[in-house]
């Protein structure tokens, strides 16, 4: 692929033998990055029909010009992939998406996100950098997002809940959201799984007088 560069390449195999490659790419002297998505063959070989020779980018989902990327893959039901990362907002700061594509194509599933296949919001509403870290779906269908967001001194970390059409869940914590972080500490990288009561595990990295892994348990 002649993509110039690339970063954050995240695997992901479908039941079908096939990969979905998630991440970010850029032509060399770009205007910055896209979000990238490859799908593979069981060979490595690119899948035709699939974006531009088994290669799909996407970028200026948030009506920005400059970086986006794809942080965490899931697969969905019915041949569907979930997209999980950040674009670049008008603001010049990043906002944090969700997409959902059909794993044959790439197109995007227009039943998601209110019509367009996307959601993307500055969640915290500080016109500041905020990406989706990762991502997973529950058992119900809904989807929890692990975000990292700057507020302007250091990074948080934040935890959001869309329902399985891409819509906010607003009962989700405090208006939607669960913000975890401390006074004089950094929160970053937040990583996630679902147990089998439903609660979700989450773990964060926290830099203030030392750095620490913290875990964290949410409802």
């Amino acid at each position: 692929y002649s993509t110039g560069r690339g970063y954050n390449s995240i695997p992901l195999a479908l039941p079908n033998g096939t990969t979905i490659v998630a991440g970010s790419c850029a032509g060399s002297g770009g205007p910055g990055w896209n979000a990238c998505t490859w799908h593979l063959d069981a060979q490595g070989h690119p899948v035709s029909g699939f974006g531009d020779n088994g290669l799909l980018t996407h970028g200026e989902l948030a009506g920005g010009t400059n970086n986006d990327e794809w942080n965490a893959a899931v697969v969905v039901p019915n041949n569907r992939v979930l997209l999980c990362g950040a674009s670049d907002s008008v603001s010049d700061s990043q906002d944090e998406v969700i997409a959902r594509i059909h794993a044959a194509d790439g197109a995007f599933d227009t039943t998601f996100g209110g019509g367009d296949g996307y959601w993307t919001d500055d969640v915290m509403g500080l016109g500041r950098l905020g990406r989706v870290n990762d991502c997973i779906v529950q058992v119900d269908g809904g989807i929890v997002a692990g975000l990292e967001v700057h507020n302007g001194t250091d990074w948080d970390v934040a935890v959001i809940r869309l329902h399985p059409d891409g819509t906010r869940d607003l009962e989700f914590g405090d208006v939607g959201v669960v913000v975890l972080g401390g006074v004089g500490t950094e929160e970053r990288h937040p990583r996630m799984v679902e147990q089998a009561d439903g609660r979700v595990l989450l773990t964060t990295s926290q830099s203030g007088t030392d750095s620490d892994i913290i875990v964290w348990r949410i409802r």
